[in-house]
């Protein structure tokens, strides 16, 4: 994202600037799972997204600020895993975790970079086989409540949860 201050002329090419519509194909099975009377809850299912015009945005080498462009094709895919423990009145284990694979096999932007002296090329725009932005391969969360039983007014729980999550671009 760009977030230098812009001119009015500025904003105005950046936000006059047609974008092709994306569009994505999802094509998705699973099966959903519950024992002991809903006290066990296992979830697993599969995906595969395959974009058409997928947007990202990119740094534009004529107005030299970032924009949204349709950059090609792209494709994803991965597996998710929800589970759901009882195990005693009032207290629920949840734990959630995906694996996530979303490359971009064609990109039809401008392609800018710079070279330093030493000949390191460092590319600012995307490149056919780059990670689609904000997709971490590996996320996973672990999380507790336990409903308190005090006799007052409303419903009291505590709870805690840890999250993890691979990087991402």
């Amino acid at each position: 994202h760009d977030y230098r201050p812009l001119s009015a002329a500025t904003v105005l090419r950046q936000a006059s600037t047609p974008v092709n519509p994306e569009r994505a194909i999802n094509y998705e099975g699973g099966i959903k799972t519950e024992w002991a009377g809903g006290r066990l809850r296992a979830n697993l299912s599969g995906f595969y997204i395959d974009f058409r015009n997928i947007q990202v945005t990119a740094l534009d080498p004529v107005a030299q600020i970032s924009r949204r462009f349709n950059a090609g094709r792209g494709k994803s895919h991965g597996i998710e895993f929800e589970g759901t423990a009882i195990p005693v009145q009032g207290l629920q284990l949840d734990f959630n975790a995906s694996w996530l694979k979303a490359r971009l096999d064609r990109y039809d932007g401008p392609v800018t970079s710079v070279t330093y002296a030493n000949g390191v090329r460092l590319y600012s725009s995307p490149r056919a086989g780059n990670a689609l932005p904000n997709s971490p391969e590996w996320q996973a969360r672990f999380a507790a409540t336990w409903q308190v039983p005090v006799r007052m007014p409303g419903r009291w729980s505590l709870g805690g949860d840890v999250n993890y999550q691979s990087s991402s671009y």
